[in-house]
Protein backbone atom coordinates (compact mmCIF):
# COMPACT_ATOMS: atom_id res chain seq x y z
CA UNK A 1 0.00 0.00 0.00
CA UNK A 2 2.34 2.61 -1.47
CA UNK A 3 -0.16 5.27 -0.69
CA UNK A 4 -1.64 4.42 2.11
CA UNK A 5 -0.80 7.37 4.41
CA UNK A 6 -3.08 9.20 2.30
CA UNK A 7 -6.04 7.44 2.79
CA UNK A 8 -7.07 10.63 5.21
CA UNK A 9 -7.32 12.97 1.99
CA UNK A 10 -10.30 10.19 0.47
CA UNK A 11 -12.18 10.63 3.99
CA UNK A 12 -12.24 14.34 3.59
CA UNK A 13 -13.14 13.94 -0.17
CA UNK A 14 -15.77 11.66 0.63
CA UNK A 15 -17.07 13.83 3.42
CA UNK A 16 -16.82 16.95 1.64
CA UNK A 17 -20.16 19.31 2.27
CA UNK A 18 -21.19 20.84 -0.69
CA UNK A 19 -20.31 24.47 -1.79
CA UNK A 20 -23.02 26.69 -1.78
CA UNK A 21 -25.97 26.59 -4.27
CA UNK A 22 -24.94 23.10 -4.71
CA UNK A 23 -27.69 20.09 -4.04
CA UNK A 24 -27.45 16.44 -4.28
CA UNK A 25 -30.10 14.62 -5.50
CA UNK A 26 -30.67 10.95 -6.60
CA UNK A 27 -32.38 9.87 -10.47
CA UNK A 28 -34.90 7.60 -10.77
CA UNK A 29 -32.03 4.53 -11.66
CA UNK A 30 -31.09 5.57 -7.92
CA UNK A 31 -27.72 7.78 -9.18
CA UNK A 32 -26.46 10.64 -7.03
CA UNK A 33 -25.85 13.48 -9.36
CA UNK A 34 -25.17 17.23 -8.04
CA UNK A 35 -27.15 20.62 -9.02
CA UNK A 36 -25.85 24.24 -9.32
CA UNK A 37 -29.07 25.83 -8.55
CA UNK A 38 -27.26 29.24 -9.40
CA UNK A 39 -26.12 28.17 -12.91
CA UNK A 40 -28.26 25.49 -13.91
CA UNK A 41 -25.11 23.41 -14.23
CA UNK A 42 -25.45 19.51 -13.43
CA UNK A 43 -22.54 16.89 -12.48
CA UNK A 44 -22.43 13.14 -11.92
CA UNK A 45 -18.87 13.92 -9.48
CA UNK A 46 -18.94 16.03 -6.52
CA UNK A 47 -18.01 19.40 -6.66
CA UNK A 48 -15.21 19.40 -4.89
CA UNK A 49 -14.17 15.94 -6.50
CA UNK A 50 -11.26 18.17 -8.71
CA UNK A 51 -10.00 20.25 -5.51
CA UNK A 52 -9.31 16.90 -3.64
CA UNK A 53 -7.87 15.51 -6.74
CA UNK A 54 -5.36 18.30 -7.12
CA UNK A 55 -4.61 18.10 -3.64
CA UNK A 56 -3.24 15.15 -3.60
CA UNK A 57 -0.72 16.19 -6.25
CA UNK A 58 0.02 19.18 -4.31
CA UNK A 59 1.27 16.81 -1.81
CA UNK A 60 3.38 14.03 -4.27
CA UNK A 61 4.97 17.21 -5.34
CA UNK A 62 5.91 18.68 -1.96
CA UNK A 63 7.02 14.84 -1.16
CA UNK A 64 8.81 15.01 -4.56
CA UNK A 65 10.82 17.93 -3.06
CA UNK A 66 11.87 16.12 0.17
CA UNK A 67 8.38 17.78 2.65
CA UNK A 68 7.47 15.54 5.44
CA UNK A 69 4.89 13.49 4.42
CA UNK A 70 3.47 13.94 8.17
CA UNK A 71 -0.42 14.11 8.52
CA UNK A 72 0.57 17.65 10.15
CA UNK A 73 2.66 18.75 7.24
CA UNK A 74 -0.19 17.30 4.96
CA UNK A 75 -2.60 19.44 6.87
CA UNK A 76 -0.63 22.49 6.56
CA UNK A 77 -0.58 21.97 2.59
CA UNK A 78 -4.22 21.22 2.33
CA UNK A 79 -5.18 24.79 4.18
CA UNK A 80 -2.76 26.24 1.91
CA UNK A 81 -4.45 24.84 -1.18
CA UNK A 82 -7.53 25.70 -0.06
Amino acid sequence: QQHSDLLWVVQEAFNAPLPLSWTEYTDDEGRVYFFNQSSSQSTWEHPMDSVYRELLIVIQRARDVGVSASEDSCAALVQNHL
